[in-house]
Order: C-alpha cells, then sequence, then structure tokens
C-alpha cells in the first residue's frame, strides 16, 4: 500500500483542473479533483481507470464525501477515475457531442439561450467529447433517461457521471464553471417529464438482505437466463431485478449480486448477458425495478411470509387469523396491497385529491380512458397521431399556424411521452406516417414518441402485465398509451358483450393507475353516424370521453365531435380537418406506399358540404333536446329519425324538415302550457291525456320536463 499524497504537494484546483498533467503528477491530479468534489457535498466513489463504470458493484453504497475514506481509495487505486454518484437533490444533464448528437445545440435552440449562458449559470464540466454535464439542485427526483432531445440525457437517482479529473483516452473532465449550484431551471422541467414520484416501500417483514435471502436469490441467478439485446433484453433484465426484490434484496444489494461472480467459472450474471450491461444502464433498470415493482419487497421469500402470517402486521393490518390465501388464491400480503386502493377516505383526504385537470388543452384530462371512434377512412388513426406528435413536440394537435391565441386550445402544457400501441403492424405508424409528419412540421430532434413492436392480447393478464414490464424496463413513464384499434386488441373476445368489455376496461384501468397516464382508444363507430361505439353500449358508458370522427376521402377532410368529457363541458362546435400529402422519398418496394397524409384544422366553411350536412344532424338533435329536455324520449326519436333518414343531405327537403320541426316545438310548448294550467300537483307516473303526451312528471309546480314515448307498434296513428 503506497503513502497518501501529502495536501502541501496537491496541484491547485480552479475552473480548469489541471488539462495538462505529467504521469508523476496524475494520482495527486485525481485525489485533489475528488476531494474538491466532495467538499462541494457531491458523493464520490471509484471509477475503473479510463472508464465510465464503477470499480466496484456497490458503488451506489460506498459513494461518500468522507475525507480519509476518499484518500485511501486513491492511495489504493492511484489510476482511478472519479465517479460521482447523482440523485439526492442533484441531477445532471448530460449533453453529448458524440457519434452525431448535438446535445448542446438541441438544448439551447430548445431553451432560447446561448451556449455562453448555459456554460456559467451553474456548475459545469466539459467532457473528452466536447460534451458538458450541467449539475443543478433539485428537491424532486427524475427519471434516468438518454435522448430526452437529440444528445440530451439526465441522471438523477440512482444514476452516475464521471467526475472532474478523470480522462478518457488522455482526454480529461475539466470544469468550466465552478459557480454553485443553482436550482434547476423552469424551463428545463417540461423537457425532464414528470418528477418521478417516490413510492415508499416498507421493509420486509424479516429485513431487507437476510442470509437465507441472499442466497435464494444468489441460486435464482446462477439459473437464470441471461438477457440478450434484441431478444426482450431489457424487459428480461427488469424482471430479474424485480425477482431479487421480491426475494428481500435491497437495492444496492441487488446491483452487487448482479456484478458478482456466481458462477463455477468466476463470471457474474451480467458477464453471461449478451452484451454485458454498462454499469450505468443497469443501475437505472434496477432503480426502475424497485421503484415500479407491484409486489411488496420481500413477498416471494418463505421467511417473510412466514413472518406476516404469524403476527398482526401494522405497516398491512393483516390479523393474525388471516389465512395464508383468500379463496380467489390471492396471498395476503397481496390482498392488503390491494385492500389500500379500496379504503374509505375521510372529509381531509378527499379535500386532498387533485382536481380534474387538462393533459392536452380542451381534448384529453389526466388518468382518463378516451374513445375516438369513427368509420373506415374517418381519418381516425391520423388525427390521433397528430394529436400525440404534436403534445411530444409541444406544439398544438394539426395546428393550423394561426398564431399562439388560436393554438393554446389544443396544446400540452409540457411535452408529453406517449407509447402507441398499434395493431396493425408498427411499420405503418413508425416508418411512414412519423416520418412524414416530422418532415412537415420540420422535427428534427427526437421526441418521446414510442412504438410497440407488436399489440397484446386483452383477454389475456400476462400480456398486459408483460406488456406494462418491458414499458418500465425501458425507463419510459408514458403520459399517453394508445391502443390502435380495440378490435385488434380484443382478439378472443366480443366487442357486443358487456363481460368482455368489461374485462376490456379492466386491463385498461391498470395500465392507466400503473402509470399515471391516460390511455386512447381508436375504435370504429356503429352503423348510425353520430351514435357513438360500435358493439356494447358499454364501451360509451365506460369511457371518459368520446370523439366520433367522420371523414370525406375526395377532399381529404374530416371532422371529430367530442361526444363526452368527464367533469368537463363537451365541445359545442366541431372541428375540421383537412390532409396534405407528403412524400417520404422513393418507395422501398414497387406499388408500396412513399407518402402519407398529415392534417391541420380549418374552418366550417373550408370543409365540404358533406360533412357540414352530418354536423347540421348533430345540432339538430342538439336544438330538440335543448327545446324539450334531456328526458323527451319523443325528441330524441325525432332526432334519431332525421339522423337515420339523412333527410338534411337532400337540400329540397331541408326547409320541410325545419319546418316540421319548428311545428314539433309549437306542440312541445302549447301542450306544456295547457297541462300546467289544468295539472298543478300529478303523481309520479299517472298517465295524463292531452294528444301525443303519455305522462308527465312534475316535482315542482314549474317544472318543464316531457317524458315522450311513441305509440304502439299496432297503432295506425
Amino acid at each position: 500500500m503506497t503513502t497518501p499524497p501529502d495536501d502541501s504537494n496537491l496541484p491547485p484546483v480552479d475552473s480548469d483542473i489541471l488539462p495538462q498533467t505529467t504521469d508523476d503528477d496524475a494520482t495527486m491530479a485525481r485525489l485533489a479533483a475528488a476531494l474538491f468534489m466532495a467538499s462541494r457535498n457531491f458523493r464520490v466513489f471509484l471509477a475503473k481507470p479510463n472508464g465510465r463504470a464503477p470499480l466496484f458493484n456497490n458503488w451506489q453504497s460506498l459513494a461518500t464525501t468522507d475525507e480519509a475514506q476518499i484518500r485511501q481509495w486513491w492511495s489504493d487505486h492511484p489510476d482511478a477515475n472519479i465517479g460521482i454518484a447523482t440523485g439526492g437533490g442533484i441531477v445532471v444533464i448530460d449533453l453529448d457531442e458524440k457519434n452525431g448528437k448535438r446535445g448542446i445545440e438541441m438544448l439551447c435552440s430548445r431553451l432560447g439561450i446561448e451556449r455562453w449562458e448555459l456554460e456559467s449559470e451553474t456548475f459545469v464540466v466539459r467532457t473528452p467529447s466536447n460534451g458538458l454535464h450541467l449539475y443543478y439542485l433539485s428537491p424532486e427526483p427524475y427519471a434516468n433517461a438518454v435522448n430526452l432531445l437529440n444528445g440530451v440525457d439526465v441522471r438523477s437517482d440512482g444514476g452516475l457521471v464521471i467526475g472532474p479529473g478523470s480522462t478518457i483516452d488522455g482526454k480529461p473532465y475539466k470544469i468550466v464553471s465552478d459557480a454553485p449550484l443553482t436550482s434547476i431551471r423552469d424551463d428545463l422541467i417540461p423537457i425532464l417529464g414528470k418528477p418521478r414520484i417516490r413510492v415508499a416501500q416498507r421493509e420486509p417483514a424479516a429485513g431487507w438482505d437476510i442470509p437465507a435471502a441472499i442466497d435464494q436469490a444468489i441460486g435464482y441467478l446462477r439459473k437464470r437466463e441471461p438477457a440478450i439485446e434484441g431478444q426482450g433484453g431489457n424487459a428480461h433484465s427488469y424482471v430479474t431485478a424485480v425477482e431479487l426484490k421480491d426475494l428481500g434484496i435491497s437495492q444496492d444489494k441487488c446491483l452487487e449480486l448482479l456484478f458478482a461472480p456466481i458462477h463455477d467459472d468466476g463470471r457474474s450474471w451480467n458477464e453471461t448477458c449478451i452484451p454485458e450491461w454498462d454499469s450505468n444502464e443497469l443501475a437505472v433498470t434496477v432503480a426502475n425495478a424497485y421503484h415500479y415493482g407491484k409486489d411488496a419487497p420481500g413477498s416471494k421469500n418463505a421467511h417473510h411470509i412466514t413472518l406476516l402470517n404469524d403476527a398482526d402486521d401494522p405497516a398491512t393490518g393483516i390479523p393474525d387469523d388471516l389465512p395464508d390465501t383468500a379463496p380467489s388464491g390471492m396471498s395476503a400480503p397481496a390482498r392488503a396491497t390491494l385492500a389500500q386502493r379500496f379504503s374509505p377516505m375521510s372529509e381531509a383526504e378527499q379535500d386532498a385529491i387533485p382536481d380534474p385537470v387538462w393533459l392536452i388543452n380542451s381534448v384529453i384530462q389526466v388518468h382518463t380512458i378516451n374513445f375516438f371512434v369513427g368509420p373506415s377512412q374517418s381519418y381516425k388513426t391520423f388525427l390521433v397521431m397528430d394529436l400525440c406528435l404534436s403534445a411530444a413536440s409541444g406544439l398544438a394537435w394539426c395546428d393550423s399556424g394561426k398564431g399562439e391565441a388560436h393554438s393554446m386550445r389544443y396544446r400540452a402544457k409540457r411535452p408529453l411521452t406517449t407509447v402507441y400501441i398499434p395493431g396493425e403492424g408498427a411499420a405503418g405508424v413508425a416508418k411512414l406516417r412519423r416520418i412524414a409528419w416530422r418532415k412537415k412540421r420540420g422535427i428534427d430532434e427526437s421526441i418521446p414518441f414510442y412504438v410497440t413492436r407488436e399489440m397484446p392480447r386483452f383477454a389475456d393478464a400476462d400480456h398486459i402485465q408483460a406488456l406494462a414490464d418491458s414499458i418500465d424496463a425501458a425507463g419510459i413513464k408514458p403520459d399517453i398509451l394508445v391502443i390502435d384499434t380495440l378490435a385488434r386488441a380484443m382478439a378472443g373476445l366480443d366487442e357486443n358483450s358487456a363481460k368482455d368489455t368489461g374485462v376490456i376496461f379492466e386491463h385498461l384501468d391498470y395500465l392507466k393507475r400503473r402509470f399515471g397516464c391516460a390511455v386512447i382508444v381508436i375504435h370504429h363507430s356503429g352503423k348510425t353516424p353520430g351514435k357513438g361505439a360500435r358493439g356494447s353500449s358499454n364501451i360509451d358508458a365506460s369511457a371518459d370521453a368520446v370523439f366520433e370522427s367522420e371523414g370525406d376521402k375526395q377532399t381529404r377532410t374530416a371532422t371529430i365531435w367530442n361526444k363526452k368529457q368527464k367533469d368537463a363541458e363537451a365541445w359545442r362546435e366541431p372541428l375540421y380537418f383537412r390532409g396534405d400529402p407528403v412524400s417520404i422519398g422513393r418507395a422501398t418496394e414497387p406499388g408500396m406506399m412513399n407518402q402519407s397524409l398529415v392534417f391541420y384544422r380549418i374552418t366550417a366553411q373550408a370543409a365540404p358540404a358533406a360533412l357540414q350536412n352530418l354536423d347540421r344532424l348533430q345540432e339538430v338533435e342538439a336544438a330538440l333536446l335543448a327545446c324539450a329536455g334531456a328526458g323527451c324520449i319523443g325528441t330524441n326519436t325525432l332526432a334519431e329519425a332525421i339522423v337515420n333518414t339523412r333527410l338534411l343531405n337532400e337540400p329540397e327537403k331541408e326547409a320541410k324538415v325545419r319546418a316540421n320541426t319548428e311545428m314539433w316545438h309549437k306542440l312541445v310548448e302549447n301542450e306544456a302550457r295547457t297541462l300546467r294550467r289544468q295539472t298543478r300537483h300529478t303523481e309520479k307516473g299517472k298517465q295524463v291525456p292531452g294528444g301525443l303526451l303519455s305522462r308527465f312528471l312534475m316535482s315542482e309546480p314549474d317544472a318543464k320536463d316531457l317524458i315522450w314515448t311513441l305509440p304502439p307498434e299496432n297503432s295506425d296513428k
């Protein structure tokens, strides 16, 4: 063991930390830099010489600001680089400039600032590839993520960066701004997404990392297949970490075991993976597993379950005489976790529930299930894709370019992350429509819009669980999930069955709850325009919002009505859209599509007559209901007859229909006045004579609610 260098011989630390050092100075330079970073309250650990990976597997628990420990480390490992553990109130924005990435330019452009401003407002380090590490203070942790913009990554809880004083291939990490750390910029927060909510996980009943649990975990890892890139490697590693958590292994110990030499040939589980995980990437995957894993820590450890069932557990409220399993076969810990969702709330807890808010102004609310329905060729997929791509880019939905005030109504409040689940193959979404949209909108940087390779079977709970696990494993925190289409998702189920659609909504609710996101489902409409979704009435009834579209293929135009909106007022008028063809270049194969439509909003006057007529039908129905009240069955029937027969599509009959409608209104009003004069206190449900009226309900003398019924089927009236 060598003697630690004397402080008097340490090189000075300044804003350009030892850009040139001799071999003799190198050890002291690294020690000086490590001590300097620790003095600024950065947690330091040993990283591999000339590398970016930690020297020890349990680096997260070892990272320290202790001067004596740091001196000892660099005495034992003089060539080690300096690792900095992020999180604990520190967030680092990593701006990458290698391999064609342009992180600095992308971020400056998004924030509307110059590079010198970025390099001077907080503590900043230049990387060997001429990128930047921007250190900020943040009371909230953010998800570790890559390519939020092209070359813009974030490191927070469970992450790491390499600190100044380190070198890669002889090129140093250098401090370019020694300014005190500042709080994270307000305009950076929308780029980073929602802060990760800290999940308070109780300690397993038997405690973390008991010897029996460690032995069980090592046995599991010895038998566990390796993660293979391109074959679900992310999800496989995520599930591996979840299993260790469920055995009662702590997060730090989990990372240590994944890198530990557990095999007879001395290899670790990670070394069997193809390729091996980078330590930072695997740390992110493990952090996600411990953050999002649904079961209680230690729930699969036999000793843990024995303790739970042997005594009352104040953390779960499970009494000691409760059987191990409910009649359904659910374990006691799982049942206790489920019970928390159904616990009654006091008034104070009710007051604390967040108010309903828009995720996308006037369109999508947070934590809702939204249906976009329409017949084939009504362009509903195009419009939903534009909605999500625009939200990811900070643009307004199908923006017509008429200015900020015009477009704010349909704009997300911050960039939103979407996971799009196509049922007809990913190529049309990912390779055609997405590329055409980016070209038309002039979007160059990477945006948080993800597409799954396949559609899971929503009839199969294992498929839904696998979908959720794969999203977690990728470190994605979606704001919106899109299911395109319901018919594809319901393979093996009957969309006309209330029972089967109930299964679908149960799984949609699970995804919404697990990710705290909104869900959009694209579905076909029924045969009658304006009458909602095809299939069971349970679909329209259970959805939080329903949008219905119609399209005109000849003019490439579409209209959308908001038919239902929970906790908000539905639109008073429809929106109109027109699509422009956008070429994406030469077709890859003869006869294949090489262009797609990109839509923008237009005025009602610019829409074709066919779509305007459809919307007038909607207006007639709304006017009739407004006249006689929502409880008037006769009014509904008249409106439905007009819609079904499409009378307003025939100009010569339009005047007659409107005249007859006015006559109907007068009839309703006159008979209501007459009836009010004749009857002041009618019992509920009593038959009342009077023309077309069959019943009149009155709770107050001036009540106006009229309820109509059609004549009997055998009547000739």
